[in-house]
């Protein structure tokens, strides 16, 4: 694994070999200006890969970010849409993924309660589109 980003807000590091980006974020967001690189070591990670990766979130311990930063994240997450990202597994904490109503067996997003679940479904995925090639 290489280390694309590392700091108190979000780690990102990413496997050629799995052609995966791990991403994790961390607490809270106070506002964009803290996190402005974000957006610019994602897409240092994105031209690391190779079209049709994976990306996997940890957001367990993320806290509920203001507008102006829930904003920010719906920019990027158009931005990994668009670069050719396959898959996307977001691991989140029990509360939350009770919240949600279920994941799509076609939706390229899937939430998880750990990382080991999430980086199976990813592997899967990718086993799923190799036989499918």
């Amino acid at each position: 694994m290489f280390k694309v980003a590392l700091n108190q807000y979000y780690h990102i590091h990413l496997s050629p070999r799995k052609n995966r980006i791990y991403c994790k974020l961390n607490g809270f967001w106070p506002s964009t200006a803290r996190v402005e690189a974000y957006e610019e070591h994602l897409t240092q990670a994105l031209t690391k890969i190779k079209s049709g990766a994976s990306i996997l979130f940890d957001l367990s311990d993320m806290k509920v970010h203001p507008p102006e930063v829930k904003l920010f994240h719906s920019k990027v997450e158009r931005l990994l849409r668009n670069s050719g990202v396959q898959n996307i597994a977001e691991v989140v904490a029990d509360n939350v993924l009770m919240e949600v109503e279920g994941n799509s067996p076609n939706s390229i997003s899937s939430k998880f309660t750990t990382i080991q679940e999430a980086d199976k479904w990813l592997d899967f995925r990718e086993l799923d589109k190799e036989v499918l090639a």
